[in-house]
């Protein structure tokens, strides 16, 4: 009685200290909750964790998971857990590996994963069964010279703060799987290569710039380098006979070559089990499942084709919780390292004449967009100059018409009132090169017998042919100042989001996006989703463009933007009013705070 009394009261002062306190909990499963005033009490807690020392006692396999422990429980002295084999002591808050944990020399299989564990002692090398341990998700910044001396088949400790590996790392003969991803190791040293049973290597999400040679002399069945730093997969990697899984993505590599054949024609990874059919399969369930991306919450991106890498590890928690021995999935057998190559070997393949054909298209759709409108401008011109001509040639008919009245009674009458009749087509003919098959020149041919009506109309209402010029000129410089208008909105939108825009402006601003991210940067948030095209869907649907443009429209509104100077949708969306675009744009980039102002806004 007076021992269960200890307990009792031992475990109460363990748990009552970080539930007062409310420490740093994040990342820590507390177990269940009932809500406000319905938890376990004291005295349900030493039962629970009294009945797990029992069956570890009876089975061997000691269960503390997720219990806040910040110590190993002072009533495991009163069973007898020397025969232990299994203990699991992850999701709790020890600050180092415990000793009493260091004193069962029967443990083959040890978990410790997500602790607050800095520190690994040296009485862990009594533990000399010990073939399992996961030590993830804590805070150690190196792995002990002393922890190498162990007989460890499995060692995780990815989710720490390693900056590197020892050298004493080629003593674990036996380790068949090793994961230290998601640290801070900058190399891997080269006694690696001792490690002759490894068959899983994990060094994800570090900062390697290189990777050792001594790998190639290894029995590796999958090998996972991405997310890290690394240029070049050494040649000598193709002898990796065993080879099967190898995730390379997330690297700014350079080699291998483009073409596979030269250096890397002997990589064993077996693609002759994946067919054609396989791969096209995959991926077009891949597109399917993809869909279009939404980006919520749109701040400005230098680069708006490439999305930052972000791994939030939730996956791995799983992962770690239910690690099994890996089978050897043959089907998936490095798909993502013979695509990369197969990529860079189509590249490779585009001479350089199919580039210059790509030029080529470029600059003639360019061209010809620039003779239509010009072509458009002559037209509008030689409109109002042929209408001009027909009027001036009206105008003479009716003067000598009248002369001609006027002079009826003199010797000469007949004469004098022929001579009009032939100078009206005379007056055309001379023009006739104008504009012969044009339909204002066949309107004044039949408007000739009708002269006395149409002549009094025309003649009040025509004007001079000093009159034209003005016009002329004045729709000319009127197309200056639209073109000008579309040049400075190009040079707006590239200078403010440090992009480069196509050619054809119209098309690019068509779906929204640029306009949307350029509202963010005037205001962040302004714009609060974004729909943007992604590599399975390149191209946005037309609802999605529309609802792009209206909500850029709803934040020029909001920022302050008139609403005479706001465009409407069909201007964006159906590229027919650049320069009324350019007109909401100046207007918004006129409300743009100053940059040290902007910068602390987007900083909130």
């Amino acid at each position: 009685m007076a021992a269960a009394g200890l307990v009792a009261v031992t475990t109460a002062a363990e748990y009552s200290g970080p539930v007062a306190s409310g420490g740093n909990l994040s990342g820590v499963n507390c177990g269940p909750s009932s809500g406000a005033g319905a938890g376990p009490g004291p005295g349900s807690w030493s039962r629970s964790l009294d009945r797990a020392l029992e069956e570890a006692a009876v089975t061997g396999v000691l269960s503390l998971s997720g219990r806040k422990l910040r110590e190993f429980p002072r009533g495991a002295a009163n069973h007898d857990l020397t025969d232990t084999t299994r203990a699991d002591l992850s999701r709790n808050r020890l600050s180092e590996i415990p000793i009493e944990a260091c004193h069962f020399v029967s443990l083959e299989n040890l978990n410790l994963y997500q602790n607050c564990i800095r520190y690994i002692p040296e009485a862990i090398l009594n533990l000399q069964a010990l073939t399992y341990l996961n030590i993830s998700r804590n805070q150690l910044s190196t792995l002990p010279v002393h922890l190498c001396n162990l007989p460890l088949k499995v060692l995780i400790a990815s989710n720490n703060k390693l900056v590197s590996l020892p050298e004493e790392i080629g003593h674990l003969r036996h380790l068949t799987e090793l994961d230290v991803s998601c640290n801070e190791i900058q190399t891997v040293p080269s006694q690696i290569g001792n490690l002759e049973a490894l068959r899983d290597l994990n060094v994800r999400r570090n900062h390697l710039v290189r990777l050792p040679e001594e790998l190639a002399e290894l029995p590796l069945i999958r090998l996972d380098f991405s997310c890290n730093k690394i240029t070049t997969i050494p040649v000598c990697y193709r002898n990796l006979r065993h080879l099967q899984i190898i995730t390379l993505d997330n690297n700014p590599l350079q080699s291998p070559p483009a073409q596979p054949t030269d250096e890397f024609s002997d990589l064993p990874l077996r693609v002759a089990e994946i067919t054609k059919e396989q791969r096209l399969r995959r991926e077009s369930q891949y597109q399917e499942n993809r869909g279009s991306l939404v980006v919520t919450n749109g701040g400005v991106e230098h680069d708006l084709d490439q999305i930052d890498y972000i791994d939030s590890c939730t996956a791995e928690e799983e992962e770690d919780e239910v690690r099994q021995p890996k089978g050897l999935d043959s089907d998936s057998l490095s798909s993502q390292f013979m695509a990369y190559i197969e990529q860079r070997r189509i590249s490779h393949e585009l001479s350089h004449t199919d580039l210059e054909l790509h030029r080529r298209r470029e600059q003639l759709v360019e061209r010809t967009r620039r003779e239509a409108q010009l072509a458009a401008l002559q037209y509008e011109e030689e409109k109002i100059r042929t209408k001009q001509i027909q009027r001036d040639a009206v105008l003479d008919f009716v003067k000598n018409d009248e002369r001609s009245k006027a002079a009826s009674s003199s010797p000469t009458t007949e004469t004098v009132h022929h001579s009009p009749a032939y100078s009206f087509p005379a007056a055309i003919q001379r023009n006739q090169p104008q504009r012969p098959e044009s339909f204002l020149f066949r309107a004044g041919v039949r408007a000739e017998p009708n002269k006395g009506h149409a002549s009094s109309l025309l003649l009040s209402s025509a004007p001079t042919t000093d009159s034209a010029d003005p016009m002329i000129r004045q729709n000319s410089r009127q197309r200056e100042e639209e073109l000008e208008l579309i040049d400075q909105l190009r040079k707006h939108i590239e200078y403010r989001l440090k992009v480069s825009l196509p050619c054809d402006l119209g098309a690019a601003l068509t779906d929204g996006v640029v306009l949307c991210h350029l509202a963010n940067h005037v205001r962040p948030r302004s714009v609060p989703s974004i729909h943007v095209p992604s590599p399975a869907v390149p191209k946005l649907t037309m609802a999605k463009c529309r609802r792009n443009v209206e909500n850029f429209l709803e934040a020029c509104r909001k920022i302050g933007v008139p609403q005479d100077q706001l465009c409407l949708p069909l201007h964006i969306l159906e590229e027919k009013g650049l320069s009324q675009v350019a007109v909401t744009v100046q207007a918004l980039l006129e409300l743009a705070p100053p940059k040290q102002q902007q910068h602390q806004l987007s900083a909130v």
